[in-house]
């Protein structure tokens, strides 16, 4: 898409498929949000993060957008022994209509996190929701995510 000059896109909305054509100059940004669906590399590093916990079974929260992508890459790529659930954060804080990872914030992570005190050893969230200060869109850091008798919390 971002080398493409007017590319065709394909999309599926509600079981509806239909073509679109973007209309922009190649080499320029489409504007879209996303540029692959799962980077291949983020399985190693939620590996990393069962492992460093010693975790037996995990959650790992993830957007609307990213729900269905994650659950196939995890499907298609993990091997390790834990057992990894994904679970779909509901962005509340712009009234649900935005579907990213990266405008989730602690708030909308919180909820999930409580929900799982007790049945899983880890949280994973994304670290697209944090800037390089742990802070998310809100100013609210991921540590918040850490509740009494909770999981533990690992960014990815």
């Amino acid at each position: 898409v971002l080398e493409g000059e007017n590319p065709v896109l394909a999309v599926n909305r509600s079981g509806e498929r239909f073509s679109v054509q973007l209309v922009k100059r190649g080499g320029l940004s489409s504007g879209l949000v996303f540029d692959y669906d799962v980077d291949p590399g983020l399985i190693s590093e939620i590996e990393a993060a069962v492992r460093r916990r010693r975790a037996g079974r995990a959650v790992l929260l993830t957007s609307e957008l990213g729900l269905t992508a994650m659950r196939l890459a995890l499907e298609g790529l993990w091997d390790g022994a834990a057992e990894v659930e994904t679970v779909m954060i509901k962005n509340r804080f712009f009234g649900g209509s935005i579907g990213c990872a990266g405008l989730l914030t602690v708030e909308d992570m919180l909820r999930a996190v409580v929900e799982h005190r007790g049945k899983t050893d880890l949280c994973i969230v994304p670290g697209i929701a944090f800037d390089r200060k742990g802070r998310d869109i809100t100013g609210r850091s991921y540590l918040d995510l850490e509740t009494e008798k909770g999981p533990g919390i690992e960014v990815v």
